[in-house]
């Protein structure tokens, strides 16, 4: 800000006098600074979702993190408008199967609603799907561990 009211001191006679007001203008800055620091989590959840390495179950932890997030709290509705219209029910299930998450922060109604869609697409995948949950064979250890979260991408 010190370095706008400088070249605004320095330049005035080259800049129209509403643009100096403005530059001045302390309430304007304090709401420009407050509104960044609303809309931070929002931009820094974007540039997470549309790295190259992220897949779609990253998406659906950028945006359970970012309803959590108590920053944008005047925002709170529209992100929570967009969240239901983006997640589908391939996020879901895809954060349930990945094992960095397994779903551990799936509230019930959608663990309910992954374990549903899986049963419906045949109950050898449900079968699957709940030795997967408790960590049961044919699932190694290792997917279990600390260690699975931090292993790349296959």
């Amino acid at each position: 800000r010190s370095f706008y009211i400088r070249i605004s001191h320095d330049h005035e006679e080259e800049f129209d006098r509403s643009i100096i007001q403005k530059i001045q203008d302390y309430n304007i800055f304090r709401n420009v600074r407050d509104l960044a620091d609303q809309l931070r989590p929002i931009a820094s959840a974007i540039d997470l979702c549309q790295s190259d390495n992220k897949k779609i179950a990253d998406a659906r932890d950028v945006w359970l993190s970012l309803l959590d997030n108590p920053v944008p709290a005047a925002h709170k509705a529209t992100v929570k408008k967009r969240f239901n219209q983006t997640i589908t029910t391939e996020h879901l299930v895809a954060y349930a199967l990945h094992p960095s998450y397994t779903g551990a922060k799936l509230p019930p109604d959608q663990l309910i609603f992954v374990t549903e869609w899986i049963s419906c697409n045949g109950v050898e995948r449900l079968t699957i799907f709940i030795s997967y949950q408790a960590n049961e064979s044919p699932f190694p250890i290792s997917f279990s561990t600390d260690q699975a979260p931090s292993l790349p991408p296959l």
